[in-house]
């Protein structure tokens, strides 16, 4: 919706600023995705 007013009124919303617990170092995502990655199965069945 806000972009389709945007769009209509050439007006857009700013955006708030992310807060500190929302941002994240490259190094805290990496170790969280090999930690996913490890625990993810090797095969998945296929569902039919």
């Amino acid at each position: 919706m806000r972009l389709g007013k945007a769009l209509a009124t050439g007006v857009a919303e700013e955006q708030s600023a992310p807060r500190e617990e929302e941002l994240r170092l490259p190094e805290e995502l990496t170790a969280e995705a090999v930690k996913l990655e490890v625990s993810a199965p090797e095969e998945v069945p296929v569902a039919r």
